[in-house]
């Protein structure tokens, strides 16, 4: 079936027979990829293919992949349906009344060039309801009487927060109601920096050109520069340089909108931090987070800060939509080297040794140093190996990974070693941060592929 508009055949549909217990869904997108080959021209100005056996129905790019198919999974972007019987139901009610569709192929795909290679993305439902509703409330925040608060975007990993981000800045920066706004993305590290800033390069067809502030001072400059620009900064560049008690204003248009990448990390301390500075540089500024984990503490409260949740994807809709891989707990006790008998009279004097005064900021330092000398004994952590290679050799086929997340750096290149010692230990490498005034010489000679930071 072929659905045309003014003329164009621009979606593709691909039913199996609800006859034969044999089809499945997969046989459709295998006759979609024979498709373009056998009748390429089809798919000359194809914007996205549904593949269906009648029972199951995903919708993708044609020259994608077929884990990159996906169900449609809400008619309203609130309520999600996960009966795989209901995803033809959902698809037409929920993507095809005219205006969504005319918005879904002008907004919602997006070409990223990476080098010589192209690829087609189209956004899935959770992306296409989140970013409309998000544009709905960025442009209610921005007007004279708005209250500068977009509101939260609660989308968890394996979202595609970035493509999400993309969608976003892209429709706002054409709407009439934002007047060519500005529009700053801020990330709180250097890696998280450059993988949103190369994804909007790669992008540029979809959103133009965009700037990445590569200092203080270029930051200042770029932000006081024309209207309708797209800037990437790291959160610590907005900070005060010498003799200045706090930021100077930078724009007071309203136009301009913060994405806050994993918001609730890098916003909190309004009473001097890089969060005030922030809004002392942009007062008129409206406010959206994105994060995986909002959080509600007496000091840093997502919503209070950003205002209410837009739209919610959460981990367990992920998992049942294949988005992300999911999470077991497998409880797996090492005891530590103290008995039940000594083991006040050990901890005491653990915590003589770890030394330090009796202030109240030195008993956190104390009482970690004492946990860490427990927990990082040479026994333990050698068992602790030993456990982890023979699990890991069990249980993981040739291009599985692991990740080991060690309580301190030194616990990290201890059981680094002992994993080293062991004959049947797959490749390992150590990645940390370092203190190159504190830290022995030993922890710097780590072997190739490893990174000492």
């Amino acid at each position: 079936m072929v659905i045309y508009i003014n003329g164009l055949p621009l979606i593709v549909f691909e039913l199996k027979n609800p006859n034969n217990e044999q089809a499945t869904v997969y046989d459709a997108y295998t006759q979609i990829q024979n498709y373009t080959y056998d009748i390429s021209q089809l798919f000359n100005y194809n914007a996205f293919t549904v593949i269906s056996d009648n029972v199951e129905t995903k919708h993708g790019m044609p020259f994608a992949d077929y884990d990159f198919f996906a169900s449609w999974k809400s008619i309203d972007g609130r309520n999600v349906d996960n009966n795989r019987a209901n995803t033809m139901r959902t698809l037409i009610e929920g993507l095809f009344p005219k205006d969504r569709l005319l918005n879904y192929i002008r907004n919602f795909i997006v070409f990223l060039e990476e080098g010589s290679k192209i690829t087609k993305i189209g956004a899935k439902y959770h992306q296409f309801f989140g970013v409309n509703f998000a544009v709905n409330e960025a442009i209610r925040a921005t007007r004279p009487d708005g209250d500068r608060k977009i509101g939260v975007m609660y989308h968890t990993t394996g979202s595609g927060k970035s493509l999400s981000m993309l969608f976003f800045a892209g429709i706002l920066s054409r709407h009439p109601e934002m007047e060519n706004p500005s529009i700053v993305i801020q990330v709180d590290r250097n890696d998280l920096d450059e993988q949103l800033h190369d994804t909007f390069v790669q992008g540029k067809s979809y959103i133009g050109h965009v700037h990445h502030a590569e200092n203080t001072e270029q930051l200042r400059t770029l932000l006081r520069g024309e209207a309708g620009q797209i800037i990437f900064s790291t959160i610590e560049k907005f900070r005060k340089k010498e003799g200045e008690t706090r930021h100077p204003v930078l724009s007071e248009r309203r136009n301009i909108v913060v994405i806050a990448d994993e918001a609730h990390r890098t916003q909190a301390g309004f009473a001097g931090g890089f969060a005030a500075q922030l809004r002392y540089a942009l007062p008129n500024a409206s406010y959206i987070g994105f994060t995986g984990t909002p959080v509600d503490f007496v000091d840093n409260n997502t919503e209070e800060i950003f205002g209410h949740i837009i739209h919610r994807y959460d981990m367990a809709q992920a998992v049942e939509d294949k988005a992300t891989l999911p999470i077991y707990y497998e409880s797996r006790l090492i005891p530590l080297d103290l008995s039940a008998g000594d083991i006040d009279e050990k901890y005491k004097k653990i915590i003589e040794e770890a030394g330090g005064d009796d202030e109240e900021s030195e008993t956190y330092k104390r009482k970690w140093a004492a946990l860490e000398k427990v927990v990082g004994t040479p026994k333990r952590l050698r068992r602790l190996a030993k456990d982890i290679v023979s699990h890991f050799n069990q249980v993981a086929n040739p291009f599985q990974k692991a990740m080991i997340v060690c309580m301190s750096r030194r616990i990290a290149v201890d059981l680094y070693n002992y994993l080293r010692e062991i004959p049947e230990c797959p490749p390992v490498e150590v990645i940390m941060t370092g203190d190159v005034s504190k830290d022995p010489k030993e922890w710097r000679e780590v072997q190739p592929g490893s990174k000492y930071a």
